[in-house]
């Protein structure tokens, strides 16, 4: 057994909803986009999570007839990364699935509808110029696009479409947006952005006040991503 490829299950991440006890060992996800705690192999996903397939061999074989998407391109390797809001597809039974996290802090995927597939949130994380005319956003996953007309601010999302290559919306960390809790004891929780404050003394951090049907609750602003400006772009339960 490869440690390279494998990881012992009772050693793999808690954002991983597998069963530890069933065997020793667990494919291992390859670098990628995502670390590993927020993301999980495709081939776990696929045999595992959705029981697509029942052992690994099929997932090669699905993979190598590309039959098997990841935002829309087709992939090869079983030890992928996969993580939040990538999007599976499996155009030959018309299927699609997004990856989230639950309110203990799980990934897992959510069946969701051809109209949304497409469809990326990504957080900006920082900007780098370029050049007097160009300005690379750097966002969450690991990914990074350049844009001409730089209006974008750090945290704000953006809805990338797969389909074009091109930004669709544009999300802000504006009072009554909505945003998703992707980290800290919330995780998983949808809410309203109600304020941002700062606090501190000689380390000022930004925190963000939210509103979760009646309940008030606080968030680092690291822990959230807004998800739509009255109601979510994507599915999200």
């Amino acid at each position: 057994m490869s440690k390279k490829q494998h990881l012992s299950r009772l050693a793999a991440p808690r954002s991983w909803p597998v069963k530890r006890k069933v065997s020793k060992w667990i494919a291992k996800p390859i670098p990628g986009a995502h670390n590993l705690k927020s993301s999980m192999p495709l081939v776990v996903i696929i045999r595992d999570l959705l029981s697509i397939t029942k052992t690994s061999k099929e997932v090669k074989t699905l993979l190598n007839s590309k039959s098997i998407l990841i935002n829309n391109k087709t992939v090869r390797k079983i030890h992928l990364p996969i993580g939040l809001f990538d999007v599976i597809s499996i155009p030959k039974l018309n299927i699609h699935y997004r990856i989230l996290l639950n309110k203990q802090g799980k990934l897992f995927p959510i069946k969701i509808a051809d109209s949304e597939a497409n469809l990326i949130p990504l957080r900006i994380e920082n900007k780098v110029s370029i050049s007097a005319k160009k300005t690379q956003l750097n966002f969450n996953n690991g990914w990074n696009i350049l844009v001409g007309k730089d209006d974008y601010k750090t945290n704000d999302v953006i809805i990338f479409d797969t389909s074009t290559q091109k930004i669709k919306d544009k999300l802000s960390l504006n009072k009554g947006a909505v945003v998703y809790l992707i980290g800290g004891k919330h995780t998983g929780i949808v809410a309203k952005l109600a304020e941002i404050k700062e606090t501190g003394t000689l380390r000022k951090h930004r925190v963000v006040r939210l509103v979760s049907g009646k309940v008030e609750l606080e968030s680092a602003i690291k822990h959230i991503i807004v998800i739509g400006k009255d109601k979510p772009v994507i599915k999200l339960e």
